[in-house]
């Protein structure tokens, strides 16, 4: 009888522990997604690019909303998020665009 309460113990603790780092997991996604937005934002101010920093900073919250939607059990709206790739993904295409622009030849 010790030995089935120690084993029932035992797997009540190990459920109990996994819910937690499953939970925690859930929320360590999200805020490790947001810390490398926020990171890129940094970069892109730093070389003037205001735009596409503010790009990644909303992004780097949303990341966190979603990641707290999901601890909750919710689902999350990411069309914002999806909205604002596009817009980054513009934002980087002109800036590849203007940047590889040859110079005019002079006759």
């Amino acid at each position: 009888m010790k030995k089935f309460l120690l084993i029932l113990i035992s797997a009540l603790f190990v459920t109990a522990a996994s819910v937690s780092a499953k939970s925690k997991a859930q929320t360590d996604w999200a805020e490790n997604a947001a810390v490398k937005y926020e990171k890129k934002a940094a970069i892109a101010k730093q070389n003037g690019e205001v735009e596409a920093a503010k790009i990644y900073k909303r992004m780097a919250q949303i990341k966190r909303d979603a990641g707290k939607a999901s601890k909750q059990g919710k689902k999350y709206d990411w069309s914002e998020y999806h909205k604002l790739e596009g817009k980054l993904n513009q934002l980087k295409h002109k800036k590849v665009k203007t940047d590889k622009q040859p110079e005019k030849k002079k006759y």
